[in-house]
């Protein structure tokens, strides 16, 4: 069981969710630097919090208590959100140490939830890339349909890597999760 809450700016904790970030990221997902700096993660934090569309996961707390550094998950959102075509882009990242226990799958649950029904999506996709391995079989467990293969889609560290890239519709959504 994950909660999520909109992305809020805590000045008191950006220094330590910058470092948690940079050990998370496997370096291919993100396009936005990843410097541990308080004024580089402020920004991106900040720039999050505006869309109203991004949401830190965390583990519920004991007694009611809300989002704490110690329950903190990771975070997903919908980006690229087009409102004539009524499509989104999912994304997610879950820190290393919550990986294969579930917080992944409730909150992209979540996510499609919120898409299709807050925000009237017809479409939401992911792009995912290769690095070691695709995490493919995780997507394709949630849904998403596997639509296309991008070679050379990203440089990082010396070498080009492809992404796959795939999908789920509001009607097949429905279909599974109703």
């Amino acid at each position: 069981m994950v909660d999520l809450e909109p992305i809020k700016v805590k000045e008191e904790e950006l220094y330590q969710i910058a470092i948690w970030r940079n050990q998370s990221l496997d370096g291919l997902r993100t396009v936005t630097p990843t410097d541990p700096s308080l004024a580089s993660q402020s920004l991106w934090i900040k720039r999050m919090a505006e869309k109203e569309k991004y949401f830190y996961i965390y583990k519920p707390g004991k007694y009611g208590l809300g989002l704490t550094l110690d329950n903190f998950v990771g975070y997903c959102g919908l980006d690229k959100i087009c409102k004539v075509n009524r499509t989104a882009e999912l994304s997610i990242l879950i820190g290393a140490e919550h990986r294969r226990k579930g917080f992944g799958t409730e909150a992209v649950k979540e996510m499609f939830k919120k898409g299709f029904t807050e925000y009237e999506l017809r479409l939401i996709f992911v792009e995912v890339f290769k690095t070691r391995r695709y995490n493919w079989h995780f997507w394709a467990g949630l849904g998403i349909k596997r639509e296309a293969k991008l070679r050379y889609r990203k440089y990082w560290n010396g070498s080009y890597y492809p992404a796959m890239m795939g999908s789920i519709t509001e009607q097949e959504w429905r279909e599974i999760y109703k």
